[in-house]
């Protein structure tokens, strides 16, 4: 199925100075235990743990970057479902490591969700956190050339002179006829900073980068693998 496919731009290549990233898929084997080939895991991440000899949060340094994914089936007990997709979870971020994720995601053999939590984990704790889009490298260096500008000063001796000229300015925008402008100047160009585009001076619109991902053959959201609509035909 070509829908359950994730194709990777080529500037998500990870470069030299990318933090690295370990993405553990774990399996639960009888009553909740782990999976044979991922004893020596837990054994380690157990030991590194419960050392009091080693420093606190020790991969915090290394910037390691971790995404856990767990499998199971709730007909041999709800409680021992994804336990060591759980236990590695809560053992990398007490080690310090930066998680990919807010919580466990658990598919579960029973209901069938395996497809579902497998690719709700890739597009919405993996990729927006691994890959960045051509547009947000250009919005990057916009934003390096906006703080390099050096700020508008006012000296001491003019400021009674410009506080005048905004108190005159505020009286003759309250006497025009003419409707107020609904985005401020500021407002504007904070907007225009994040890449959105005015439309008059009441609003603002901004595509969505999902849109751009299907045009370009990258991915759907979570609306287009679960339900099916096109991401580059939502109005949302």
């Amino acid at each position: 199925n070509d829908e359950d496919n994730v194709i990777l731009p080529k500037n998500s290549i990870p470069e030299e100075d990318a933090p690295p990233v370990l993405l553990v898929l774990l399996p639960t084997h009888h009553g909740g235990s782990w999976p044979p080939p991922a004893m020596c895991l837990e054994s380690a991440l157990q030991d590194l743990c419960n050392d009091w000899r080693i420093a606190k949060h020790p991969l915090k340094s290394s910037r390691l970057q971790v995404g856990v994914m767990g499998m199971g089936c709730s007909d041999y007990g709800d409680e021992s479902v994804g336990k060591p997709a759980k236990d590695a979870f809560a053992s990398f971020r007490q080690l310090g490591a930066t998680m990919l994720g807010k919580q466990v995601r658990i598919g579960d053999d029973a209901t069938g969700n395996q497809d579902r939590v497998l690719q709700a984990w890739i597009h919405h704790d993996l990729l927006p956190r691994l890959v960045r889009d051509d547009d947000d490298d250009d919005e990057d260096d916009h934003d390096d050339h906006s703080h390099n500008k050096e700020p508008d000063v006012v000296d001491m001796e003019d400021l009674g002179r410009s506080m005048q000229d905004a108190e005159a300015q505020n009286d003759a925008m309250v006497k025009s006829k003419e409707p107020r402008e609904m985005v401020t100047s500021s407002q504007a160009a904070a907007l225009k900073k994040e890449g959105y585009k005015l439309i008059g001076t009441h609003s603002a619109v901004k595509l969505c980068r999902w849109t751009k991902h299907q045009l370009r053959g990258r991915g759907g959201c979570y609306k287009h693998t679960f339900y099916g609509i096109t991401s580059y035909q939502c109005m949302e």
